[in-house]
């Protein structure tokens, strides 16, 4: 539980929300009244619960032309200078419910443009009615479960909203002066991690009771990170608010514990893939590679590599790691040597973190070997592989890392190394995440790998 029916109602119980006119209008006199060309979609006192499936291409993206939401011209402008000509399922399916003021949780798969299901409704919203006051409180906040994903979730605002609206990205590893001059200047949008949202909190120096919409990003993330406590403090010290939920896999009990966030009367549950559908990307093929030498994991995710990626000295691969440790043994091995790779983890500096993420988006690094820092919402087009040297203690897990592949629409390879101990783990993903691994036999490989029996 996160917070009490009476703190829920206390954070909802000012909202009221105008049903029969094209007007969203939020009472109170520190609000601002945003208008829209949509009308509120309908209210019950239960999820609204919906599951796609997903229409041909063509119904697809006629579903998503820009003509059928109330996108401005600008906005459009800026989509398609990103190579965006209509939204995706999780986008138009979603947009609609946000942009009125509608409560959502939506779940979706890795890969499929969560991230703008949410900020192009809210730059919208907010880009109604823009203020350049000198020390304007927020009017939206994003919660993100790390700093790499606070700082891609801020580049996906920059990119489509209007120079009049403000961000302020918060995160640790950065100095403070910083970020609190920003906040200084005035924002319209704060983005970050929990920690750094709440350090601001507790030193007064960041506002939250003008916020009229909370995302919740990769929630489930948070929470195994530990960040419930935190985001519960947060939430409690926003007075009332729209709230967004958005994640690959939300579990019944992930469901029902932030719906307490939520309105009782206007909220709805958007499910793109289904309690029985596959959890993960469907552009992804699944491989598994037995190996019981851990001596010859280099040499096989070399191997590996060379053999399952498209073109190793053009495209891109992420190699998951269970520990810090392992990555580093692995970076500094001499088959890694011969590949343009790095290592990325939670013992580097931010900075360092930052110039590694920059320069393997600039594909200046071909293979990414980093912990499950990367797992979560990394957009980078052009990974083609992924390779885990072990299977991960959940399937959630899976799920995540291998939806850094097959991203919008293109194809992608996911290849779980595992040893005998680990063969039983490798089923339970296998049954959890309802995919099939095809498994690789040594024999595949262009030179043959001895490895002990």
């Amino acid at each position: 539980m996160f917070v009490s029916s009476l703190s829920i109602r206390h954070l909802f119980n000012n909202i009221i929300i105008g049903l029969n006119s094209k007007q969203l209008l939020i009472q109170s006199t520190r609000f601002v009244r945003y208008q829209s060309q949509l009308n509120v979609a309908r209210s019950s006192y239960q999820f609204d619960s919906a599951f796609d499936k997903f229409p041909s291409n063509e119904n697809e993206q006629e579903l998503g032309l820009f003509k059928h939401f109330n996108i401005n011209e600008l906005t459009q402008k800026r989509l398609q200078a990103r190579d965006v000509k209509y939204l995706f399922p999780v986008q138009y399916r979603s947009y609609n419910d946000i942009i009125s003021g509608k409560d959502c949780i939506v779940q979706a798969r890795t890969g499929t443009g969560k991230t703008l299901a949410f900020s192009l409704p809210i730059v919208e919203r907010l880009q109604t009615e823009i203020s350049n006051a000198w020390g304007r409180y927020p009017r939206c906040l994003v919660l993100e479960p790390t700093r790499e994903l606070a700082k891609q979730v801020t580049n996906d605002f920059l990119s489509i909203k209007s120079r009049l609206l403000s961000i302020s990205t918060l995160y640790g590893g950065k100095e403070y002066s910083r970020q609190e001059l920003s906040l200084k200047k005035g924002s319209d949008i704060v983005i970050g991690t929990p920690g750094r949202i709440k350090d601001f909190l507790n030193q007064k120096k960041l506002n939250l009771q003008q916020v009229q919409i909370i995302v919740l990003d990769e929630v489930d993330r948070m929470l195994d990170m530990g960040f419930q406590d935190d985001v519960d403090y947060i939430i409690k010290s926003i007075p009332r608010s729209q709230m967004i939920v958005f994640s690959a896999t939300i579990p019944l009990w992930l469901k029902k514990s932030v719906s307490r966030y939520m309105s009782p009367t206007n909220k709805s549950f958007i499910n793109l893939i289904g309690d029985s559908q596959e959890k993960t990307a469907v552009n992804v093929e699944h491989l598994s590679f037995k190996l019981n030498n851990l001596s010859k994991r280099p040499e096989v995710v070399l191997k590996l590599l060379e053999q399952y990626s498209k073109d190793i000295n053009q495209s891109q691969a992420i190699v998951f790691c269970q520990t810090k440790h392992e990555c580093d043994l692995l970076s500094r091995s001499n088959e890694m040597s011969s590949i343009s790779s790095d290592v990325l983890h939670g013992n580097l500096s931010q900075r360092k973190r930052e110039q590694v993420l920059q320069s393997f988006r600039q594909g200046q690094i071909r293979v990414l070997i980093t912990t499950d820092v990367s797992a979560r919402g990394l957009d980078i087009p052009q990974v083609d592989l992924v390779i885990l040297t072990s299977p991960p203690q959940d399937w959630e897990s899976y799920v995540h890392r291998s939806g850094r592949t097959g991203r919008a629409g293109r194809q992608g390879k996911s290849i779980c190394v595992y040893n005998n101990d680990q063969f039983k783990q490798l089923k339970l993903i296998q049954r959890n995440a309802n995919i099939q691994f095809t498994n690789i036999h040594p024999d595949s490989f262009h030179e043959q790998i001895s490895m002990r029996k």
